[in-house]
């Protein structure tokens, strides 16, 4: 198993959406893991979803992050 100094996350941004009521977004878009083990990397494509939501009404806070990776 990879310890997650290993591992290096990156994601490109698809879309973006914003609630008309201002309180809760999301957005997702393609992710990439470089993994890098005894001198060895390897890239792995897959997708992310984060949503986020006004937790005091100012600040946004996420309340999911998932990110799939295909093999």
């Amino acid at each position: 198993m990879f310890s997650e100094t290993d591992k290096k996350f990156s994601y490109e941004k698809t879309d973006a959406i914003v609630a008309s009521s201002g309180d809760l977004g999301y957005v997702y878009g393609k992710a990439i893991v470089t993994i890098t083990k005894d001198g060895n990397t390897k890239t792995l494509n897959g997708n992310y979803l984060r949503i986020w939501k006004k937790g005091d009404g100012t600040n946004w806070k996420i309340v999911l992050d998932l990110v799939n990776i295909a093999r």
